[in-house]
């Protein structure tokens, strides 16, 4: 697969690379740059280390003392004295014929610490080059107190610091195939790694790009690294969503098309019976044009009813919070819905008990109480009976809307509450009402953040109800 520009195979490439570039930069300039600087600083750090070492133990124990002055001395690379503030050596007279050093002490450093460590009573190092310039000599030297001849002791260690020319050299080539070898593997690396971080981003491309064709089946893989995994347990419950809501889109046109044909056929077929037949006929005419304007009633309402649901939806309808008796709302509703009566003999019982006034947005929750009965009227038993219960008696009061139809599957339960559900996929036309309208009460109910639900018992009938909470009162 090729680079594309800026893809995340060059981005992890780069980084990666200048990681491991960065990193031979700083191995290169601790093992080139400074490694003179730092061999110094460790041999100065130890000379100093042993030098106290002896010093401490001049007044403590001589045995000590000599002891120490005698096996550093014997180690081949320092060269340990005791000498008095003219410069005379007083110890180690015996062992010196065992010392082997290309140098001696300078006079002039002799003269040039002897004030300074004589005057302050500590100790003083110094770094000068050698007589053939191949090299330093570290000096240190430090005060021991006073002899018993009354002149003051010192202690000096000398010990050579060489160039680090050869072992420079021997690291630089071994860091040069270092660098080479690296920077193969970091970009072979490099590769493994974003191919392996690409590819399934690259899968989730893929699918994306079906699922913006509208291709719904489209699954989105997973993959080994956790958040990729999570990303497409996403995408895919995502897909799943707009599946569903497509087909409800699809539904609901089909349901909606389907709605206004059918009083726009009858207004059709009853203004022509009124052109060619009963034009003449009064009662006839009268006859047909109130079908036409019952018809054109139930278009207003479906429009009306989606107008509503946009502007739910939307959070565009502001609520207006009022105490209303809700039983006298019931009946204002009942009573608008009894000029069904002539033509189904729908029966309506109210039942209320307590207190049954309550705080809410009175026209929204009519709005509810219209859509709850008209739903018990599309799918109420042959008895026609609509129960409207108001139980008040209670910290809550709950509403309630029976009917003696077949009954809703407990599996259905939440599928009700949406856009144009029905029980079956063909699509019949309510008898009144649009099919938008529990999904308008769950729009309502839950601005009011009022509990709401149903209960149903297959071939017995269905309770829609909601609760108000005596709180919101």
């Amino acid at each position: 697969m090729k680079y594309r520009k800026k893809g995340l195979k060059a981005k992890v490439w780069k980084y990666f690379s200048t990681f491991a570039i960065l990193i031979l930069l700083l191995m290169w300039g601790f093992q080139m740059v400074f490694i003179g600087t730092l061999y110094t600083r460790m041999k100065v750090n130890d000379v100093e280390k042993i030098g106290t070492e002896i010093t401490k133990e001049f007044y403590r124990d001589t045995r000590r003392f000599q002891s120490l002055v005698t096996e550093y001395s014997t180690d081949g690379s320092l060269l340990v004295q005791v000498v008095d503030e003219d410069g005379k050596i007083i110890y180690p007279l015996t062992l010196y014929d065992f010392f082997s050093m290309p140098t001696k002490i300078n006079p002039e450093i002799v003269d040039e610490l002897f004030p300074q460590i004589e005057e302050d009573g500590t100790s003083k190092t110094l770094l000068r080059p050698t007589e053939n310039g191949r090299g330093n000599i570290l000096v240190y030297a430090s005060y021991l107190g006073k002899l018993d001849s009354g002149k003051n002791a010192f202690l000096f260690i000398v010990t050579p610091v060489e160039f680090m020319d050869l072992t420079t050299g021997i690291l630089q080539t071994q860091f040069f195939m270092i660098t080479v070898i690296t920077l193969i593997l970091s970009t072979i690396t490099s590769f493994f790694i974003s191919e392996k971080l690409v590819k399934p981003i690259v899968d989730l491309e893929k699918s994306a790009s079906d699922l913006a064709k509208g291709n719904y089946d489209v699954v989105f893989p997973s993959a080994d690294v956790k958040e990729i995994n999570e990303l497409a347990s996403t995408l895919n419950y995502a897909t799943d969503k707009l599946s569903q809501m497509d087909e409800m889109r699809k539904s609901i046109i089909a349901n909606i098309s389907h709605d206004l044909k059918t009083p726009l056929t009858v207004i059709k077929s009853y203004a022509e019976m009124i052109r060619d037949i009963s034009g003449n006929d009064e009662e006839s005419r009268n006859r047909d044009l109130e079908t036409i304007i019952s018809e054109t009633n139930d278009l207003a309402d479906m429009v009306n009813n989606i107008l509503d649901v946009s502007k739910l939806e939307m959070e565009m309808g502001e609520m207006y919070i009022t105490e209303f008796d809700i039983v006298e709302l019931s009946n204002k509703v009942v009573d608008r819905l009894k000029v069904l009566q002539g033509r189904d003999y729908f029966k309506f019982e109210i039942e209320a008990i307590g207190d049954t006034v309550i705080s809410a947005d009175e026209t929204k929750i009519e709005q509810v109480i219209y859509n709850f009965i008209t739903n018990a009227m599309n799918y109420t038993g042959d008895d026609n009976l609509i129960k409207i219960v108001v139980d008040g008696s209670g910290e809550t009061l709950e509403y309630s809307v029976i009917d003696s139809g077949e009954g809703i599957p407990e599996d259905e339960y939440d599928n009700i509450w949406t856009r144009y559900y029905t029980k079956n996929k063909n699509h019949v036309r309510q008898i009144v009402g649009t099919g938008l309208g529990l999904y308008i009460v769950k729009v309502i109910l839950e601005s009011h953040k009022f509990e709401y639900g149903v209960e149903s018992e297959v071939g017995v009938g269905s309770r829609f109800y909601f609760k108000v909470n005596r709180s919101s009162k």
